[in-house]
């Protein structure tokens, strides 16, 4: 094992691996030894982009520090965003604090067992997507849910989340390639919805310099409509929400009214026309 001392930033290629496939080194084992608490990220190259993981930050020493490759993303010939490299990783390395000794131990596609001398510590990034069901209840009464819901409700027995515990996801949510609120419910019946609306900024907000080179979250919520109110969308577009999912069940009243019990499909289509008249 090669060891070596330094400061900042390390490339992991050798003359023999010119590029890394994720399919063909799934994990990458990485030996630390410190005198003092150390941090630790992994960066990489695509097409001239360079994107670095969080920091992990701990006090354990020496530990085996095992990153599972299969998270890092690059954008592919569609532009899309995957979970696996597509492509040729034009460069790969390590970023540590000072005074980290680091032996690259291999990359490999099994998991590997270390004794408790080395303590495995997983470095990993944050998920792609994160959903919040801001509620379980709804104005509606549809066909297709009203007895699953009900039962679902009973089960948990919480029919709202509280704001203050999303408030408390905010740092974390920063991350996120997309935050959906999404659920059995209808997000509009929640008597705070308006307060996660306004959390929208602060959840795309790129201040963090880790948090530079990152796209901002793609938040999106979904809802039947029936409550999206002119004060409401003008809300929704200044906060920089993406997108609202609606579903239109028929395109005949009398077939959609039957299907979504307690709406109409005339106030339905007038506030979409609202939602694009505000937003042009």
């Amino acid at each position: 094992m090669d060891t070596d001392n330094f400061k900042g930033e390390k490339s992991l290629l050798n003359q023999d691996m010119p590029y890394i496939r994720a399919e063909k080194a799934r994990y990458l084992y990485l030996c630390v030894t410190s005198t003092m608490p150390h941090g630790i990220s992994i960066w990489w190259e695509v097409n001239k982009n360079k994107y670095v993981t969080k920091e992990t930050y701990l006090h354990t020493t020496p530990a085996v520090y095992r990153f599972d490759l299969a998270i890092l993303r690059a954008a592919g010939p569609s532009g899309k965003w995957g979970y696996y490299w597509d492509g040729k990783i034009s460069g790969f390395g390590v970023k540590s604090s000072e005074d980290c000794q680091i032996k690259w131990l291999k990359f490999s596609n099994s998991r590997i067992n270390f004794d408790d001398r080395f303590p495995l510590i997983c470095m990993i990034d944050y998920p792609e997507v994160i959903h919040f069901e801001v509620t379980r209840n709804c104005n509606l009464n549809c066909y297709m849910c009203r007895k699953n819901r009900e039962r679902e409700v009973r089960k948990i027995g919480v029919p709202n989340l509280d704001y203050g515990i999303f408030e408390k996801t905010i740092p974390f949510a920063r991350h996120i390639n997309n935050v959906a609120f999404f659920g059995w419910g209808e997000p509009l019946v929640h008597p705070q919805f308006h307060k996660f609306i306004d959390a929208i900024d602060r959840i795309k907000d790129r201040n963090d310099p880790s948090l530079a080179n990152r796209q901002k979250p793609y938040v999106n919520f979904t809802s039947n409509a029936t409550l999206l109110t002119e004060d409401m969308i003008r809300r929704l577009i200044k906060q920089g929400l993406n997108e609202i999912v609606v579903s239109i069940d028929s395109q005949d009243p009398s077939n959609y009214n039957f299907i979504r019990e307690n709406a109409d499909f005339k106030e339905v289509i007038s506030n979409l026309q609202n939602l694009k008249r505000i937003k042009q």
